[in-house]
């Protein structure tokens, strides 16, 4: 009965470390996607910025033209 039990007891430790190793690869995994949004956000953000310049650009280029028209 007690080698049944140290059998037992050793696929259970296998077991809970397998289950650890697992668990440390998803939290890897997760890590891992949380900086690749976060990367995302800071580029989206960065697009965003860049877009809203270019339109102020564009609307001060079509206000000179529309002067410049006017004149």
């Amino acid at each position: 009965m007690t080698e049944r039990w140290k059998e037992q007891a050793i696929k259970w430790r296998e077991r809970a470390r397998e289950d650890r190793e697992k668990r440390r690869a998803l939290e890897r995994e997760v890590d891992d996607l949380k900086a690749q949004l976060a990367k995302a956000e800071r580029q989206l953000r960065r697009a965003r910025l860049t877009t809203e310049k270019s339109q102020a650009l564009q609307y001060q280029v079509r206000e000179a033209l529309r002067e410049a028209l006017e004149a």
